[in-house]
């Protein structure tokens, strides 16, 4: 995959993330391939992490776990990884 996107922080990642999780949700690979995705047309760090963190959020949910332990997943990772 060439990588040619821009330093950009705005929300587009986000268009970017939902067909991935669908495609990938489940896999081990599955946050890999959203950052992929996501740096074809943006390859700021931020975007990158919120991307990243709206998959994980996203795939939580399809997988069938409640919004609410999604958030508490996200957040529990979000901290233990800072």
């Amino acid at each position: 995959v060439e990588l040619v996107g821009a330093d950009d922080e705005r929300a587009f990642c986000y268009a970017k993330v939902v067909p991935v999780v669908c495609l990938y949700a489940g896999e081990v690979d599955m946050l890999e391939r959203v950052q992929e995705a996501i740096m074809i047309s943006q390859t700021n760090p931020k975007a990158i992490r919120f991307g990243k963190a709206a998959a994980s959020l996203l795939e939580q949910i399809l997988l069938g776990k409640s919004l609410k332990v999604a958030m508490e997943r996200l957040v529990e990772h979000t901290m233990s990884s800072t």
